[in-house]
């Protein structure tokens, strides 16, 4: 633990002093677009959209991260970051070729109150404010009529941000229209889907982050291919306790892997010792909050789904499934755990 300890408050300095290296140079905006400055990344979410009987409207859920991405300044946080590392696991020797890849998202610094505005079927909207992890979101209301006709042929609204004429670059994503009825399959990532090995503690889960290729679960792939054969109008969401910034690699770690793509709810991480999302982030607690709050919310917004629950039992999933089974008995249509721990 005085290990983790080192590279968090390591990283947690690093992140600070960066500040005062980094020059700030704004993008003016007068008008109702996005305002992203030339050193800053929008990476938009896949999120779901659902059907509000009460409304008897769709409601689409807009999702995205906003951070500063300075590259000169990311380097000298490498070799920081690679110092800070070798402390928790031992010389490295040889760096991984796709090391840089993992770490860089970790080096960026996550922009809050930033105004991004959603462009969808030519009407724009505004989303709410990014908070100090960076994240922005929004709900935009549609109708029936609309939702079907921008729909995909899998079953995906494609949207792109708002942004000034003179801005070269293109920020798109995507939502999943969930049907009121159907399956919904919930799993975790870590330990479920790739071997992670949580349980064996904080260095190793590093190890296998950071230095390791990915290994993919033994039947797992399989699984989830039965899932889809043999229940009606099935979706996948991946809800994990990682940090937002693995997000693009458990995004392409499911594509190579040939598994089912889906929303992904992550959890957010500041890395700044005066943030409080940095306490609450690792808070023992903390990742059975965010499963609880998540797969929640998805139950209460699809009343008269079936969820089929996956996960493993090196952490929360079996406290968080059995406590969901116990609150929405008629909902839950199966559990699985890989058992990583030999109870």
């Amino acid at each position: 633990m005085k290990k983790i300890s080192s590279i968090l408050k390591g990283l947690v300095l690093l992140m600070a002093l960066s500040s005062y290296v980094s020059a700030e140079y704004h993008t003016w905006c007068w008008s109702d677009e996005s305002c992203i400055n030339w050193d800053e990344e929008v990476t938009l979410l896949n999120s779901n959209a659902y059907f509000d009987e009460e409304e008897n409207a769709w409601k689409l859920n807009i999702k995205g991260w906003i951070y500063e991405n300075d590259v000169y300044v990311r380097e000298v946080k490498y070799l920081s970051f690679i110092t800070l590392l070798q402390l928790v696991v031992g010389p490295i020797g040889e760096e991984p070729p796709f090391l840089r890849e993992r770490v860089y998202p970790f080096l960026v610094d996550n922009e809050s109150r930033e105004r991004i505005t959603v462009l969808l079927n030519g009407k724009k909207y505004k989303m709410n404010p990014s908070n100090g992890n960076g994240l922005f979101d929004g709900v935009i209301t549609l109708s029936d009529s609309e939702v079907q006709s921008m729909k995909d042929s899998n079953g995906n609204i494609n949207y792109k941000l708002a942004v000034p004429y003179f801005e070269n670059r293109a920020f798109r994503g995507k939502v999943k229209v969930v049907e009121p009825e159907g399956t919904m399959v919930i799993s975790d990532i870590d330990d479920t889907i790739k071997i992670s090995e949580v349980y064996l503690g904080n260095t190793e889960l590093i190890r296998n982050t950071f230095l390791k290729e990915v290994e993919i679960a033994d039947g797992m792939q399989t699984l989830f291919q039965e899932f889809e054969a043999n229940n009606d109008n099935v979706t996948f969401h991946y809800v994990s306790g990682s940090p937002l910034q693995l997000y693009d690699f458990i995004h392409t770690l499911l594509d190579d892997n040939g598994f089912k793509e889906g929303s992904i709810h992550l959890k957010g991480l500041r890395l700044n010792p005066l943030s409080s999302e940095l306490y609450d982030f690792i808070d023992p607690d903390s990742t059975y909050v965010h499963k609880m709050a998540t797969i929640g919310n998805m139950m209460e917004k699809n009343p008269n789904k079936q969820f089929i629950l996956v996960g493993d039992t090196g952490e929360k999933d079996p406290e968080v499934y059995g406590k969901l089974l116990e609150l929405y008995p008629a909902q839950i249509k199966s559990i699985y755990l890989r058992n990583v721990t030999g109870e």
